[in-house]
């Protein structure tokens, strides 16, 4: 079956139209090649939208809750791509990342500390001296990588280079952290809120990853926790009785 394009006035064949649930044909009105030429000519326009659109809805229950199920439905085949394309771009995710801390360390104070905190972490890894380690609940190299390794199925995770990633994570407390950045950075930061996992997982974890915590360990981090996150693992253990 043939169609014409709205734009460019050309009968062509359905096959050179995307589908589009939202009208009655189930087709875009334009055909895929003069979408693609708007898209190109208008890219600053379009970009400058969504990042509005998204800016107002980003933070409202609705688009948090849809983005936590999408997440969950879709975790293993996102962890999957993840590492793949960590895999072909390593370099580039790096020098975003580091970016990405610089500039939130200039203008987040509590979250220099934490960053401050995650190097003590990184250079008892490397078995440097440190005598900051007891932010993280150890007097040892050994025994920090003793009770890492306890709670990870790779038992080689070190020389895989694998990353401590936060069970609690991190920016859930960052209303508490601003208030108390030394007493809630050494309870977060402590090793048995700290898990071994590969970096494209690590890369990958959804923010409102909900799916490892243990309802026993709500009443130690409960009273720090940001108020909608309160709220809504609240609601994630619930569902889970």
């Amino acid at each position: 079956m043939v169609k014409d394009c709205s734009k460019c006035k050309i009968e062509k064949d359905e096959s050179e139209f995307g589908k589009c649930k939202n009208v009655k044909s189930g087709l875009y009105p334009s055909c895929k090649e003069c979408r693609k030429k708007y898209r190109i000519d208008n890219s600053s326009f379009i970009k400058e939208k969504n990042h509005l659109y998204y800016s107002e809805v980003k933070h409202t229950d609705e688009y948090k809750s849809k983005s936590r199920d999408y997440y969950l439905k879709n975790r293993d085949s996102k962890i999957n791509y993840a590492k793949e394309y960590f895999k072909a771009n390593k370099e580039v995710v790096i020098k975003r990342q580091n970016l990405w801390v610089k500039n939130k360390m200039e203008i987040d104070p509590s979250f220099k500390l934490t960053q401050r905190i995650r190097r003590i972490i990184r250079r008892t890894l490397e078995r440097k001296t440190s005598r900051s380690i007891e932010y993280i609940g150890v007097s040892n190299y050994e025994e920090f990588i003793y009770l890492i390794t306890s709670k990870c199925e790779n038992l080689n995770w070190l020389e895989d280079k694998y990353h401590l990633d936060h069970i609690w994570q991190v920016h859930w407390f960052e209303e508490s952290l601003k208030k108390d950045p030394e007493k809630v950075s050494r309870i977060i930061h402590n090793h048995k809120n700290l898990r071994a996992i590969p970096p494209s997982e690590n890369f990958n974890r959804s923010k409102y990853d909900f799916s490892i915590l243990k309802e026993e360990d709500f009443q130690i981090y409960s009273e720090y926790l940001n108020v909608d996150i309160y709220n809504q693992i609240v609601k994630h253990f619930d569902c889970k009785r």
